[in-house]
């Protein structure tokens, strides 16, 4: 999954998770606790790791291997975050190492995405034979427009007729028309094709008991069925954790967090 909101979507009861887009890196996603139509639908507030963040953009962008728990807080539950969990609140836990010998963590996916069912398109030809065909059944006469189109689409299958060195053969109709084109061209098949999507993460972790350290990196990339333009999303995390135990009952922890994301619409 490139998100973990595309992970949870129709997963967990009482969630509401949307996405109004299927462009890769630009789905719009929306998520809210408290119903989709309650008077209180402000979106919830993320924390991840105690760390507060404003909008669903923070879980759009986090690495989904970094993560090793989610929980949902409404009503009494999020009033400890005051005003900003009105929406309710999602608690976003990664993953910490453990005492021991330094482990190295590696996994990788590849998805190939096919283009389902599409409709069948009519050929230039099909296309002729029909107009000239309901033409005859509305007893139109040979002057008629469309049956003139008709009759030189088909003489002219395959080609087209530039405006600007040939006279217009509809002259004084269709003077906004640059030029008349007659290629047997399935647009399905332009403008969408097979894609695929791919991610790779790596972990190193370990430490000692005073010491404790995770370095984690990811790569994703996501390609869309779309390929009329470049329509792709790239991500690349990095996710620093180290956590130091100065006393026995005082500790220190990091995070650094880095994430990238290249989109391309």
């Amino acid at each position: 999954m490139s998100s973990p909101l595309q992970a949870m979507q129709g997963q967990v009861p009482g969630v509401t998770i949307t996405r109004n887009s299927a462009a890769p890196g630009d789905e719009s996603w929306g998520l809210k606790l408290r119903g989709s139509v309650s008077a209180n639908n402000a979106e919830p507030l993320i924390v991840i790791d105690g760390v507060a963040y404003d909008g669903v953009n923070a879980l759009r962008n986090i690495n989904p291997s970094d993560i090793q728990s989610i929980n949902f807080l409404k009503d009494a539950s999020a009033a400890i975050y005051g005003s900003r969990a009105a929406g309710g609140v999602v608690l976003v836990t990664t993953k910490q190492a453990k005492e021991g010998k330094a482990r190295i963590e590696y996994s990788g996916s590849y998805t190939y995405k096919m283009v389902g069912l599409q409709p069948e398109l009519m050929t230039m030809n099909e296309w002729a034979n029909a107009v000239l065909q309901t033409c005859q059944n509305d007893g139109q006469p040979d002057s008629y427009s469309w049956v003139k189109y008709a009759k030189m689409a088909l003489a002219n299958e395959g080609k087209y007729i530039d405006l600007d060195h040939s006279a217009n053969p509809f002259a004084p109709s269709y003077s906004d028309v640059m030029d008349f084109v007659f290629m047997d061209t399935n647009w399905q098949d332009v403008l969408f094709g097979n894609s695929y999507s791919t991610q790779h993460d790596l972990a190193v972790s370990g430490g000692t008991e005073k010491n404790l350290y995770r370095l984690s990196v990811g790569y994703m990339y996501d390609d869309s069925n779309l390929k009329w333009g470049n329509n792709n999303n790239q991500r690349f995390n990095l996710r620093l954790t180290n956590k130091l135990k100065v006393f026995d009952n005082f500790s220190i922890e990091s995070v650094i967090a880095y994430n990238l994301s290249l989109i391309h619409i």
